[in-house]
C-alpha cells in the first residue's frame, strides 16, 4: 500500500511539473511572436499584413526581410529597411511575381523582423509561414516602395 501511495505522489509531482513547464513555455513562446497574412491580389499586387509586437516596450522595428521558404536554403525576396517608427502591424504591398519563389510549385513566404532595443542591441523574430500560388516565373519586377 505504501508503494502505491508513493507511486501516486510521484506521478502527481511529475504531472504538476510538466503542467508548470508547459505553461511557462507557452507564455515564453507568445512573447515576441509574429503573424503574417496575405490579402487578395489586386492588379498583380498583394498586401501582406505583418503583426509583430516587440518583446519589450521601446523596442522598434529597423528591418524586415521577406523570405521564400525552401528545403535546402531560403531565398531572400526583399529587405525593407525602416527609418521611421513603425507600428507593430505593418502592411507591405508587393508585386505577386516577387512572391513567386518556387517555379511551378506552391510558394511559401515568411518574414524575419529585426528589432532594435533602446540600448542599441538587436534581436530578430521569425513570422509564421504562409503559402500561396503567386505570379508567373521569370518576370523581373522593380523593388517595392519603402514602408516610410
Amino acid at each position: 500500500m505504501k508503494k502505491l501511495i508513493r507511486l501516486a505522489a510521484a506521478t502527481a509531482a511529475v504531472v504538476m511539473g510538466l503542467t508548470m513547464f508547459t505553461a511557462g513555455s507557452a507564455s515564453a513562446a507568445q512573447a515576441g511572436s509574429c503573424n503574417l497574412l496575405n490579402g487578395p491580389s489586386r492588379n498583380h499586387f498583394v498586401d501582406l499584413f505583418l503583426t509583430c509586437p516587440p518583446k519589450s516596450p521601446g523596442d522598434v522595428i529597423w528591418k524586415i526581410n521577406l523570405w521564400g521558404d525552401d528545403t535546402i536554403s531560403d531565398n531572400r525576396i526583399h529587405t525593407y529597411y525602416v527609418d521611421c517608427d513603425l507600428p507593430s502591424t505593418v502592411t507591405m504591398n508587393i508585386h505577386e511575381n516577387r512572391l513567386n519563389e518556387d517555379i511551378a510549385d506552391r510558394d511559401e513566404i515568411y518574414a524575419g523582423v529585426w528589432f532594435r532595443r533602446p540600448d542599441g542591441s538587436t534581436y530578430g523574430i521569425q513570422s509564421i509561414t504562409i503559402a500561396g500560388w503567386w505570379g508567373v516565373s521569370n518576370v523581373i519586377i522593380p523593388s517595392p516602395a519603402p514602408l516610410c
